[in-house]
């Protein structure tokens, strides 16, 4: 019948209709993945939220860079501040804590701090006052050389919405705010905190945080399963996340830390790390600024959407504080939906998963030895026996004689591989687990093309003029049988084929879609260029190795296409430049001040400017830019924790001033020995909130003490009793701090550097009437006279640092 040899035809497992299925599923998956990557729009009804009051709120908070030392910082505060108090004063649920009182000492990383906080806390009672409340934290300060406002203004802006919205609509659980300042120099905000009586209350935690320049937030990290609940079940819209983030961090790639490691390291709670990821080359540069954000109100809004439905679940649902601290495993799907399982639950999948398949392979040997016995025996003797003994006889012989090994191998030496996978401590790599779904297309496959290399013992007689016949399966498949396979096939390749291909390729696509968004011009930044290029490739060949078992099935000129595809884009990676204004090269500003003497009233000494970058692009096409470097000596060296950069110094006639005046003294300081083994070091900046003490190697102090500060070290962050530096922060401007050292015993003489930091320059300050800022025409000089393609960020936690040497 004409119509059912097309229906045939057209479901058979040949060229055409394989090379329609293929290209069809990859269209439609990867589509579908970039559609729904898109930003939602803004919808008319935003459940209690309200998006042009969080957007005029960004504006205002991101009208200028405030960092934690800079005046502009202070409006910020008191412009949060009164927003939040405005909301306060209709609904005595709502307590407002204007902390000016924690401090604290803390040791992290071979440094300690000492820190003076000025965080906005909001306490919103809930219901039931027996139960552990909830945290939500952002930072209101920004970095020097950008207005924040993707890092963190949108989060902020968030936050004062939820505090609205939360007022409005009380919780069943106490829930708190801390809008916190000093996060952008290493986390002091969210340390400040954990000094505060209010931290004793919550459990569970939401960190708001933007790590990039717009986009979608995405759920960066979660610390067990029952948080991550809150982003499930329907609770938001618009789930954005993966695992993959979360390892990410574990494992060191991403070096970027968050409030999340405070919260979950000094106070033990569980909660998640909400951020935004994309355009990572314009963090920490103007570019993180309203204009510039990538999809401006849109990008906000998914923030305000995403944190209101998880902090509504996180505040009502008793789910989302189950104790069991299981670690988890979660993924979305096309933004709609946030898969949640526990870790030991994919563990018990795989290993159930691992052995069901050698015993799978062994049972389809035997039924696939037994029906061929069968099988040839009825061609032998016209019909075949339902109860012959002879079968079973001759299995029996295959089997204790290990004829059947040579089959067996063939199904099982993938098998045999993950065995040894698995002595190489790789048993659950999540790359090869999504193999696993492959094996028996492979297999099958093979024995399609490859058959039985045994012959039957027969004796060619009269009777047997088919030789070709009398053999298990020719090495290669002739024509009649290869078309018969094929119209034997209809429909069930089919089905296998949406059982391997499409989930497999969604999901890699997921991630693919993070990874192109989150690590272009990373490498800039001192990323390993290993890890980027080879985090791409793989994915890349993920997405594409389901359709392998099929490939030979689909038209050639499909494979000419992919080739050249590839081809025509290695050569434009090569060919074309690799920045430009949407994609900045990224370069890293500081000026130092090493002083000849304190007791002058001018500033003379030893002033050094440096930038750090790509050194190709660094030595050949910027540093000629700068009218500062142009016939001075300039001495380049390979950056010390930036892996692949190069920091280039040169001497400058650039000379910053800490006050608008221009002759205002940098610093005083005085070191005295206490004993042996102690000594007290006063050191006062002008203008400032920021100095620092280092001590040379093997003059390392075991410990200090901060006069008018908390005793003792937070609890948590003992860290090392070896310390090359105490970094001191005052919430008062022209502090002088008072830090009492002891030494280790044994240890004789001690040398070191007593330093200030500034960060604010004019262009920063634009518009800011009333305050004496500093000036810093050398970082100016970098902001004019950068190429198009380039953008300045800051080095350190000061632009500029004065330092004066001390021995005792």
């Amino acid at each position: 019948m004409p119509i059912l040899d097309a229906l045939v035809s057209l479901f058979s497992f040949k060229t055409v209709p394989t090379t329609v299925l293929v290209l069809l599923a990859y269209v439609a998956v990867l589509t579908s993945v970039l559609v729904t990557d898109e930003l939602p729009n803004v919808p008319k009804h935003q459940n209690g939220l309200n998006i042009s009051k969080a957007f005029t709120d960004l504006r205002v908070i991101t009208s200028h860079p405030h960092p934690y030392n800079s005046h502009a910082n202070d409006l910020v505060r008191s412009y949060i501040l009164s927003r939040v108090r405005g909301i306060a004063q209709d609904h005595p649920h709502v307590h407002i804590d204007d902390d000016n009182v924690s401090n604290g000492s803390w040791v992290s990383r071979g440094y300690a701090v000492y820190f003076e906080g000025t965080n906005i806390l909001v306490k919103i009672d809930g219901s039931d006052s027996t139960s552990a409340g909830v945290l939500f934290s952002a930072h209101y300060d920004s970095v020097s050389t950008a207005a924040g406002a993707t890092d963190d203004g949108m989060g902020v802006s968030t936050l004062i919405q939820l505090v609205d919205y939360f007022a409005q609509n009380p919780p069943e659980r106490t829930v708190l705010f801390n809008i916190n300042n000093g996060e952008e120099d290493w986390l002091n905000g969210a340390h400040a905190f954990l000094q505060h009586p209010w931290s004793k209350i919550p459990y569970t935690f939401l960190n708001l945080e933007g790590a990039a320049s717009g986009g979608r937030p995405i759920l960066f990290r979660a610390t067990s399963t029952s948080p991550l609940l809150a982003f499930a079940a329907g609770h938001v819209r618009h789930p954005h996340g993966n695992v993959l983030s979360a390892d990410a961090f574990a494992r060191g790639v991403i070096r970027s830390g968050t409030d999340y490691s405070v919260y979950t390291e000094g106070a033990h709670m569980q909660g998640l790390d909400l951020a935004f990821y994309k355009g990572r080359s314009k963090y920490h540069t103007k570019f993180d600024s309203v204009p510039y954000t990538e999809g401006g109100a849109k990008s906000l809004w998914s923030m305000m959407e995403a944190a209101q439905g998880a902090g509504i679940a996180l505040a009502n649902d008793v789910k989302t504080h189950n104790k069991d601290l299981e670690k988890p495993v979660y993924f979305d799907l096309f933004g709609a939906a946030m898969i949640v399982f526990s870790l030991r639950s994919l563990t018990t999948i795989n290993i159930v998963m691992l052995v069901i398949g050698p015993v799978m392979v062994i049972l389809l040997s035997a039924c696939e030895y037994i029906i061929q016995m069968n099988t040839r025996q009825g061609r032998h003797n016209g019909y075949i026996h339902g109860g012959d003994r002879s079968t079973w006889r001759h299995f029996w012989d295959w089997f204790v004689g290990f004829e059947w090994f040579s089959g067996f191998w063939r199904w099982a030496k993938l098998w045999v591989a993950l065995g040894v996978t698995v002595g190489c401590q790789a048993l659950l790599n999540f790359g090869y687990l999504k193999l696993n779904r492959y094996v028996w297309l492979f297999l099958n496959e093979e024995r399609d093309g490859h058959g039985e290399a045994q012959e039957v013992e027969t004796e060619p007689t009269e009777i047997t003029p088919l030789v070709a016949q009398q053999r298990a399966r020719s090495r290669t498949p002739h024509s009649d049988d290869l078309k018969s396979e094929e119209n034997g096939a209809v429909g069930w390749w089919i089905l296998q084929f949406l059982a391997v291909v499409p989930l497999p390729v969604i999901l890699f696509s997921h991630i693919g879609i993070i990874l192109l968004g989150a690590l272009p011009q990373t490498l800039a930044d001192g990323s390993s260029a290993t890890v980027v290029y080879s985090a791409l490739s793989f994915i890349a060949l993920m997405v594409v190795l389901p359709m392998s078992p099929f490939m030979f099935k689909t038209q050639r000129y499909m494979a000419y296409a992919m080739l050249a595809a590839f081809i025509g884009t290695v050569v434009y990676s090569f060919l074309a430049f690799p920045f430009s204004l949407e994609s900045p090269l990224k370069v890293f500003f500081q000026q130092q001040l090493l002083l000849n003497s304190l007791s002058e009233d001018s500033p003379t000494g030893r002033l050094t400017t440096t930038l750090t970058g790509i050194p190709e692009f660094l030595e050949s096409k910027i540093l000629p830019a700068l009218l500062s470097a142009e016939g001075k000596t300039i001495e380049c060296n390979m950056a010390a924790d930036r892996l692949g950069l190069t920091s280039c110094s040169w001497e400058s006639t650039l000379i910053p001033s800490p006050a608008a005046g221009g002759d205002a003294k940098w610093l005083t300081v005085n070191v005295t020995r206490l004993d042996s083994t102690s000594a007290r070091i006063s050191i006062q900046g002008h203008n400032t909130r920021s100095c620092r003490v280092y001590f040379d190697e093997g003059s390392e102090i075991a410990e200090y003490q901060v006069q008018g500060g908390a005793q003792g070290v937070q609890e948590g962050f003992e860290g090392d009793r070896k310390l090359k530096e105490v970094r001191l922060w005052s919430r008062t401007w022209d502090r002088t701090f008072v830090v009492d050292i002891k030494r280790p015993e044994g240890v004789d003489g001690m040398k070191g550097r007593t330093a200030c930091e500034w960060a604010e320059y004019e262009s920063g300050m634009t518009g800011i009437e009333g305050v004496d800022g500093a000036k810093i025409p050398a970082f100016e000089e970098v902001l004019n006279f950068l190429p198009k393609w380039a953008v300045v960020t800051k080095m350190a936690d000061g632009l500029v640092e004065v330092m004066s040497d001390f021995q005792l």
